[in-house]
């Protein structure tokens, strides 16, 4: 699985040749973004000003879960294919200078590693996915990548205009 970054406004989780989700940023500079996981829709939009606070909607309006950006990214999610309880999970970056991430469950357990592939014709990041628990369902693996894409999107966005 890898995340493609096509533009600053377009991003794709494939597998193979598969698109399995795609993020789409409506504005130049915007912090929200139209995300299609499969066939269904989702936003993420801000809630505060300084867009460290975010809400995943389901048809734009019934929010399924948060995404807070601190020290330890929080996302906590309803998992949508089973619609079972809210989970919490972790997006945690490695080390300073690194854009690699990991996903963490509540417990601090590593589900999935990622690391960071430069391109130059690109001039930007995509994440390959380098480990995985294999316990994890297709569909929330694919939720988690595309929820985590999103977050490091929004940090290299944060980091380029803080240079």
């Amino acid at each position: 699985m890898r995340v493609n970054t096509f533009t600053r406004r377009k991003i794709s989780v494939t597998e193979k040749e598969n698109t399995l989700a795609f993020i789409n940023y409506p504005g130049w500079m915007s912090s929200c973004a139209e995300v299609t996981i499969g066939t269904r829709k989702f936003d993420i939009k801000r809630e505060n000003f300084w867009g460290t606070k975010f809400s995943i909607l389901r048809n734009g309006t019934r929010e399924i879960g948060k995404i807070k950006l601190c020290r330890k990214s929080e996302l906590q999610f309803v998992d949508a294919l089973n619609g079972e309880a809210q989970k919490l999970y972790y997006i945690r970056r490695k080390g300073i200078m690194s854009w690699n991430y990991e996903i963490l469950d509540e417990q601090d357990n590593v589900l999935v590693r990622m690391k960071s592939e430069w391109s130059w014709r690109k001039f930007s990041n995509d994440l390959i996915l380098e480990e995985w628990d294999e316990t994890i369902e297709p569909g929330l693996l694919t939720e988690l990548v595309t929820y985590t894409a999103f977050v490091a999107h929004h940090q290299y966005r944060q980091a380029a205009a803080a240079s």
